[in-house]
């Protein structure tokens, strides 16, 4: 029963982005439209064989806005960095090495979306051993920063979602 909430919202979401892309309503392109999302939905469930079960959805809205804080907050920084930096003092960009406490392998992918999103940073690797992130970030002042960022701000919700 559980996989049937899987499939229902998504075969749905995926039925409606045919419609939009084709900007269609006849009957060939709505049956083709879900056979396709039923289809893609069918196949893609193989691809995936852990299934992630978050728990908490308080932790996941205090996430949502902590990272859009970060988000909006990051976006001044850059743009403040790219529209003061001066050819004789450029800003610093640099790696950061973090190691990481979460092991739940979708609490890795959404954190890796996260850093991302934040303008200035991107995640350049993560060791499969030993969970070393390595982080590239613009406008690097202090790495110990960054190590409280991830540690403190998303790791905590993260692991109380997913672990």
């Amino acid at each position: 029963m559980k996989s049937l909430f899987f499939w229902i919202p998504m075969t749905c979401a995926l039925f409606i982005a045919w419609i939009m892309l084709t900007g269609s309503l006849s009957l060939g392109s709505l049956t083709l439209g879900f056979v396709l999302s039923f289809g893609i939905i069918a196949l893609s469930t193989r691809l995936r064989p852990d299934r992630a079960y978050p728990r908490r959805i308080a932790a996941m809205v205090k996430l949502f806005f902590i990272v859009l804080k970060d988000v909006y907050a990051s976006n001044i920084e850059v743009m403040k960095l790219t529209l003061t930096s001066r050819p004789d003092k450029q800003p610093v960009a640099d790696f950061v090495n973090i190691p990481l406490h979460i092991r739940d392998p979708h609490a890795i992918a959404l954190l890796a979306c996260i850093i991302n999103y934040v303008p200035g940073t991107v995640w350049s690797g993560l060791t499969e051993n030993d969970y070393i992130l390595h982080l590239h970030v613009f406008g690097l002042e202090n790495e110990a920063d960054w190590h409280r960022t991830v540690h403190e701000r998303y790791e905590p919700l993260l692991m109380e979602i997913f672990e």
